[in-house]
């Protein structure tokens, strides 16, 4: 798969409070997202192989700014911004 295909359409609610969604215009077997905080360091990471849409819960975060990563086969794919309120 072209990882190029690989994309974040929507990130939604934006700003979230309790759970954000995200849907992709395709999936891959081996993608991976992350979950960082402003101050750069790793939230989490989460293993999306073959989906089109994922759900994170936020109620634990802090409030502030984030941004989603996506990797795929290895390779940076794009990031989306999320507002945590």
């Amino acid at each position: 798969m072209n990882n190029s295909l690989i994309k974040i359409t929507n990130v939604f609610p934006n700003p979230a409070s309790n759970v954000v969604n995200l849907k992709f215009a395709s999936s891959s077997n081996n993608s991976q997202l992350f979950l960082i905080h402003s101050g750069g360091y790793i939230i989490n990471e989460y293993d999306i192989s073959n989906l089109t849409d994922f759900s994170v819960n936020t109620s634990l975060l802090n409030n502030g700014n984030y941004l989603f990563v996506l990797v795929s086969n290895g390779v940076y794919s794009e990031s989306k911004s999320l507002i945590k309120q």
